[in-house]
């Protein structure tokens, strides 16, 4: 099972908040998590991505070019 999640909004939303906590009972689950953000200007309304990775099995090691 592997699925990728984003979460968007802008600053003040909670998507941070959000993230953490899908992040922490997902990994208390038992699954693989990897996760990544974007705040910039967060505190000042403007635009917040996180972006989750989930898996049962883990993940591969990319290869670099």
């Amino acid at each position: 099972m592997k699925k990728d999640l984003i979460l968007c909004g802008v600053g003040g939303q909670g998507i941070l908040s959000i993230a953490t906590v899908i992040g922490e009972a997902a990994t208390k689950a038992g699954l693989f998590l990897k996760q990544a953000e974007v705040h910039g200007m967060s505190q000042r309304g403007g635009d917040v991505q996180s972006n989750l990775r989930l898996s049962d099995s883990g993940f591969q090691k990319q290869k670099r070019i």
